[in-house]
């Protein structure tokens, strides 16, 4: 039995969380390799766009703007990145069929993706880590920390550097 086998038959549910970026690919490829058995295993896929706020420069300049076009631009991009993993999901492991989801939200990524893993009841959340070093994580901030930190359950963080094609 592979490492994603049950011993009991229970369904395995399996999220994952994309970007696009180079560290997701290879969360997605390795999670083609350790799924064994797709009849049991669930897989949803899911990428969260944070709505643009426009910085305000001066102490007494009007509210910050919200910038729908750009909103736009960063949903369509996120589409297209659970597009992509999903098409690699399914000619990968084409025994998921109706097992396959996907879905793009609107949020803080890291916050999400904890809160779908608690809703959806996943098993085990995958992510890719970009690498940050620690003023990159201090700054920007890392989403797969948070994820690992408040997930209620297993998270399997991937490398940027890792090829799992």
């Amino acid at each position: 039995m592979g490492l994603m086998g049950r011993i009991d038959g229970r369904k395995m549910k399996i999220l994952i969380a994309t970007d696009g970026s180079s560290s997701s690919e290879a969360a997605v490829g390795l999670l083609c390799l350790i799924v064994t058995k797709a009849r049991n295993t669930f897989i949803k896929v899911i990428s969260v766009y944070e709505p643009p706020i426009m910085a305000v420069a001066a102490p007494y300049a009007a509210p910050a703007a919200h910038s729908p076009a750009l909103e736009k631009e960063m949903k369509e991009f996120a589409e297209n990145a659970v597009s992509r993993a999903k098409s690699t999901l399914n000619e990968r492991l084409p025994d998921l069929n109706a097992n396959l989801t996907a879905e793009v939200l609107s949020g803080s990524p890291a916050q999400q993706i904890v809160r779908q893993a608690e809703a959806w009841e996943a098993d085990l959340v995958v992510v890719g880590s970009h690498g940050y070093g620690l003023l990159e994580r201090v700054f920007l901030g890392s989403v797969s920390d948070h994820v690992a930190n408040h997930a209620p359950c297993s998270v399997l963080i991937v490398r940027p550097r890792s090829s799992f094609s």
